[in-house]
């Protein structure tokens, strides 16, 4: 496992593919050094399980099936095309799936979070802000000021 060429002798040996005469001085490595022999238990019993694996059968008709939807993509429009490519990918919903999940989180989020920084303002037993008299004289005043500066300025400040 030290060298480059060690995994690679594990692996054809895993697999059934060196010849005794190269397999017996492994065989003899694998008896004491424990990391090569624990990667090729691994990899027999990847290879066991590779052999015991069946693929399905291919449909009759899976050709004919196949070359009529590439002729009905081919025949569609630029944006039957473009909707395809950017929206329904292969496999998945493409882009439309992390932009619903971003926008259901944040709606979530706004629902859960939220309404509590609100909810002292909608309760009536909470304080409310009252504005006493001279707060609001105090706000007169400087509106009249604000008045009388806008007098005073220059003829082409007004405009």
């Amino acid at each position: 496992m030290k060298t480059k060429e060690n995994p690679e002798l594990l692996l054809d040996y895993a697999s059934g593919r060196l010849t005794p005469e190269e397999a017996a001085p492994l065989e003899r490595h694998l008896e004491s050094c424990a990391d090569c022999r624990a990667f090729s238990i691994a990899q027999k019993s990847t290879w066991n399980a590779l052999d015991l694996w069946e693929p399905m059968p291919v449909p009759v008709d899976f050709d004919r099936k196949l070359y009529a939807q590439i002729d009905q993509y081919e025949k569609s429009g630029w944006w039957a095309k473009l909707w395809h490519r950017s929206i329904w990918p292969a496999g998945g919903f493409g882009t439309a799936m992390p932009i619903a999940t971003v926008c259901v989180t944040l709606a979530v989020g706004a629902m859960l979070y939220l309404p509590p920084l609100y909810r002292h303002m909608l309760d009536p037993s909470s304080p409310q802000i009252k504005m006493e008299s001279s707060d609001l004289e105090q706000i007169e005043m400087t509106l009249e000021d604000m008045e009388m500066f806008k007098q005073l300025a220059p003829a082409s400040a007004k405009s």
